[in-house]
């Protein structure tokens, strides 16, 4: 799965976490270069790590 910065966490995903091996978060805007990290995507890193399940992968991509 992956969430661009403009998606806000959705609680739909609570159901779905057992069945999520990879979690992508997107720290900037795709596309354009030399950007800065969104400081806004830490909480959203922060609940994908309380709620997801060990096996899960969650990586921030820059």
């Amino acid at each position: 799965m992956e969430l661009l910065p403009v998606f806000l966490y959705l609680p739909i995903l609570d159901n779905l976490y057992d069945s999520i091996d990879l979690i992508l978060v997107m720290t900037v805007h795709p596309g354009l270069a030399g950007q800065k990290f969104l400081p806004s995507q830490l909480k959203k890193l922060l609940i994908f790590a309380v709620k997801s399940t060990p096996q899960t992968a969650i990586y921030c991509c820059p």
